[in-house]
């Protein structure tokens, strides 16, 4: 029978150089982290070790797998696909979890408006105080959403205009260095009801990035002065600083027919802290080599240390990453919802029970789909016949 396509070859996760490096100082590296990292990255969390030892599950097909098969008459062929790991420090995984992330949030909260990227940094000194504590990252974005509101709606000249925002939570550099940061998508105005029905209000021009970072700056020496992680007399030095050590970065407009651009920005914000391509493990030398495409710079580190850098971005259980805020939130979109769904007549005694709203399980991709959208393979082709294959049966150990 004629070739018809490229055949699927299953990803081989222990020849990735992120995997030999686990495979080999995971468990000496929990035996050696009090002593040389609490002192920076504070006490160990169990969570890390057993994150790190359920990724090198990933892709093992001695803990499960899937057996796919052809459904053609008198074609055998058929393979298996192994069990993911799901974790946050698991490239592959993290790449899936955007994908879905980014037709989430594109199908189901995003509204046909232009939307922006707009990043905040913070001053290296006071980084370490959001490195070791999950609240304080989540109060650093509760900080960058008051940013928003207040200097979107003073710009607009409405003090009851809502913007909508995505803010994802960041905590690796280019170079995989623990940078805790905020990435943020939000709409290039604000909703207003003047009495008059709603109405959008553009973003005003003279709304910069500088004018954000002032109200940024100040409003996060507030907080943690509030929360005693800084004294009043640091804080007050550090509003003199100039340069302030503080960054609003805000991008170009993004305008509703640019789907793609949308779901490529809801992918990066969320995307995994480690870039497989940009990795080298000199297993000899115990030594690890990150590049930066984007900045042509690079790094070497230790094999200890760069475990050391990666437990960073292993997230508490429950902890998690992207908060909405304003016309996004939950509360906000499930209130439109009924008011859509409410009937006009108001002669009606009974009102019409709302479906529940677009979930991120309803966006969940599919194992094949997911490696057509990356790679442009159709796996369920069968490259020897041309017919449809299926999943047939799940093998778990």
């Amino acid at each position: 029978m004629p070739h018809a396509g490229p055949r699927y070859r299953p990803r081989v996760a222990h020849q990735t150089p992120l995997y030999e490096l686990a495979l080999d100082h995971a468990e000496r590296f929990e035996h050696v982290y009090d002593e040389r990292y609490a002192s920076q990255y504070g006490p160990w969390r169990p969570r890390v070790g057993k994150t790190l030892m359920q990724y090198l599950d990933c892709g093992v097909p001695s803990n499960g797998m899937l057996r796919v098969a052809c459904t053609t008459d008198g074609c055998r062929y058929s393979f298996f696909v192994p069990f993911s790991c799901k974790r946050a420090i698991c490239p592959s995984c993290a790449q899936r979890r955007s994908l879905e992330f980014s037709e989430f949030v594109n199908a189901a909260v995003l509204e046909p408006v232009a939307y922006r990227h707009v990043v905040f940094t913070i001053p290296k000194m006071l980084r370490s105080a959001f490195l070791r504590d999950g609240k304080m990252l989540r109060e650093l974005g509760r900080c960058a959403w008051k940013v928003l509101r207040h200097g979107l709606a003073t710009a607009a000249g409405d003090a009851m205009a809502v913007p909508g925002a995505l803010l994802s939570r960041a905590t690796a550099g280019d170079l995989m260095n623990p940078h805790p940061h905020l990435h943020a998508i939000v709409s290039c105005g604000a909703w207003s009801d003047g009495g008059r029905g709603e109405s959008f209000l553009p973003w005003p021009p003279h709304l910069t990035g500088g004018r954000l970072e002032a109200l940024f700056q100040r409003e996060v020496l507030r907080m943690m002065v509030k929360r005693e992680r800084l004294a009043p007399e640091t804080a007050q030095r550090l509003m003199g600083w100039n340069p302030t050590g503080f960054s609003v970065w805000v991008g170009d407009p993004i305008e509703p027919e640019q789907t793609l651009s949308r779901l490529r920005l809801a992918r990066y914000i969320t995307k995994g802290p480690v870039a497989l391509e940009r990795m080298e493990y000199d297993n000899q030398n115990c030594l690890v080599h990150y590049r930066s495409f984007a900045q042509g710079r690079s790094r070497t580190a230790t094999a200890l240390d760069f475990l050391a850098d990666l437990s960073v971005h292993v997230p508490d259980r429950g902890q998690h990453g992207v908060s909405y805020f304003g016309r996004h939130s939950s509360r906000s979109r499930g209130e439109r919802r009924k008011a859509q769904l409410a009937p006009t007549d108001s002669s009606l005694t009974t009102r019409m029970q709302p479906p529940p709203p677009p979930s991120r399980k309803a966006f969940r991709i599919v194992w094949a789909r997911l490696l057509q959208k990356v790679w442009r393979v159709d796996v369920l082709r069968c490259p020897r016949c041309g017919g449809r294959a299926r999943v047939t049966a799940a093998v778990v150990n």
